[in-house]
């Protein structure tokens, strides 16, 4: 069972379980109002529990709602409403009272929106302060990094960004596909480089995607010689590998040793891949940042 298949980090300082708790029971999740675009808290992981200790850490889940509320549909119902108002008066629509058409029709649709549910289960490693939420998006990491801070109060909270990671990205393959000393065993540290490889630039992207890196290092040195940067590389460090962007997140991770999962999973079983999982995510994270030279703020 895979728990954790993207991975954006932040650096937090949380307090013990029990306290966890009574902060999370305080921030629960409430159903969507007619009028909201979006709902969300804090929701039960295990065994009904806000918050479950695994060995090194705890995990939380966090329910989000969202109506489905697309600028077309708004646009079609504000033209529909501009055109009967035209057509019954004889006058045109001027700007001011097209958006107050668009201010009054919003929450009508809003109370007819479909809703999208998601419950997400973030990872919190202890001894090295590491947030693990598994989602690709930035906004919605944001907003559960947000809650627990709004939960906690005085959490100190640190956003792991790594300054020029597409340069660093860059200027290591570039030094791994062509140079002919030691550097280009250790131009990425620790992790085994994988075959893919994604490029971007004001030319358009490119995805190489090989069986081997080799295979394709002449077309990649001059793609990078063209001015495309390293978008994006598959990385492999001790178990997990994991396509990691240039803005620092983590995507498509996957665990050499996890099983399909075949069966219900127990919770024992499901605390011991979440400890695991954690753990190995945090060690590829803490070595990433020894690659790149990210100071932790003390």
């Amino acid at each position: 069972m895979n728990l954790i298949k993207n991975a954006l980090i932040y650096k937090i300082d949380l307090p013990n379980a029990d306290a966890l708790r009574k902060h999370f029971s305080e921030k629960q999740f409430t159903e969507i109002g007619a009028c909201d675009y979006c709902a969300y808290g804090f929701v039960p992981c295990q065994e009904g529990d806000l918050v479950s200790v695994f060995n090194g850490g705890i995990a939380f889940s966090v329910r989000y709602d969202q109506k489905i509320l697309p600028a077309s549909v708004i646009n079609t119902e504000v033209n529909e409403r501009v055109k009967r108002i035209e057509e019954a008066e004889g006058i045109r629509v001027g700007r001011k009272w097209r958006r107050e058409i668009k201010e009054m029709a919003i929450p009508e649709l809003l109370a007819k929106s479909h809703v999208a549910t998601k419950i997400i289960t973030s990872f919190y490693h202890r001894e090295t302060r590491t947030l693990i939420v598994p989602v690709s998006s930035k906004k919605l990491a944001g907003v559960i990094a947000g809650l627990l801070v709004q939960a906690v109060g005085a959490a100190k909270t640190e956003t792991i960004n790594v300054s020029d990671v597409k340069g660093g990205l860059t200027t290591r393959l570039r030094t791994y596909l062509t140079a002919e000393d030691d550097s280009a065993m250790t131009a990425f540290g620790s992790f085994a480089l994988n075959p893919d490889v994604w490029l971007k630039g004001e030319g358009g992207k490119v995805t190489y995607q090989i069986a081997s890196i080799d295979n394709g290092s002449e077309g990649i040195v001059n793609a990078i010689a063209a001015g495309l940067k390293v978008d994006a590389v598959r990385l492999g460090f001790v178990g997990v590998s994991f396509k990691l962007t240039s803005d620092f997140a983590l995507k498509g991770v996957r665990f050499s040793d996890t099983e399909p999962q075949e069966h219900q999973t127990s919770v024992d079983e499901w605390m011991h891949e979440a400890s695991v999982q954690t753990l190995q995510v945090v060690s590829a994270v803490e070595e990433l940042c020894r690659l790149f030279d990210y100071q932790v703020a003390a």
